[in-house]
């Protein structure tokens, strides 16, 4: 059985992957700190981490705050890229950029 997360990721990369400016997507991404719920390439080169969760709450958000500037930090460091990236904080009613 698949869960309310995984069934909200999966709804989510679907629909990255049809815009025209997303060349690719990459979900459920595991990584040494944790896991990347959705990862997306755009074709301009930047790249952005979707951290999803099932309900807004501000505990979610703020977890959701802190896995991404942990992923933020940890995918310069060790991929080392110059790419603009940033993160979102993602549920079925919100969406917000994180920096």
């Amino acid at each position: 059985m698949v869960s309310k997360h995984q069934k909200i990721v999966d709804t989510l990369d679907a629909r990255l992957n049809s815009k025209k400016y997303v060349r690719y997507t990459e979900k459920n991404l595991k990584y040494p700190l944790g896991e990347c719920d959705v990862l997306v390439f755009m074709k301009n080169g930047n790249i952005a981490y979707y951290e999803v969760k099932s309900n807004e709450t501000k505990s979610s958000e703020v977890k959701a705050i802190i896995q991404t500037r942990r992923w933020l930090r940890y995918y310069k460091d060790k991929v080392g890229l110059n790419n603009t990236m940033y993160g979102v904080y993602y549920t079925p009613t919100c969406c917000r950029i994180i920096r």
